[in-house]
C-alpha cells in the first residue's frame, strides 16, 4: 500500500478513476484499531477519510490509542466526535 500511495493519490486526484478503499486489519490489534478509527472518521465526515488513510499509512511509529487520537486530531476532527462515533 505504501509504496503505490503516491501514485494512487495522483490517481484519484485527476478524477480520471474513481477507487474504492476497503480496510482490511490483518497484522493485529493495533491494525484493527486503525480500520475502526478509519470507519469512525468516514461517519464523522467521509472527505476526511482519504487524509486519515494517507495520515496513517505515512505515520512511522507503533499504533496505540494516542497515536491514532493524534492524527484524528490532525485531520481536523475532534477527539468528541471521534468517540461518539466509535
Amino acid at each position: 500500500c505504501k509504496m503505490m500511495s503516491e501514485d494512487m493519490k495522483q490517481i484519484v486526484q485527476d478524477g480520471k478513476v474513481h477507487v474504492i478503499f476497503r480496510d482490511f486489519p490483518i497484522l493485529g490489534e493495533s491494525s484493527l484499531k486503525v480500520a475502526q478509527a478509519a470507519l469512525a472518521v468516514h461517519m464523522i465526515n467521509p472527505n476526511k477519510y482519504i487524509d486519515f488513510y494517507y495520515a496513517a499509512l505515512h505515520y512511522k511509529q507503533q499504533f496505540n490509542d494516542e497515536s491514532i487520537l493524534s492524527i484524528i486530531k490532525s485531520i481536523g476532527i475532534t477527539e468528541e466526535d471521534f468517540k461518539v462515533s466509535l
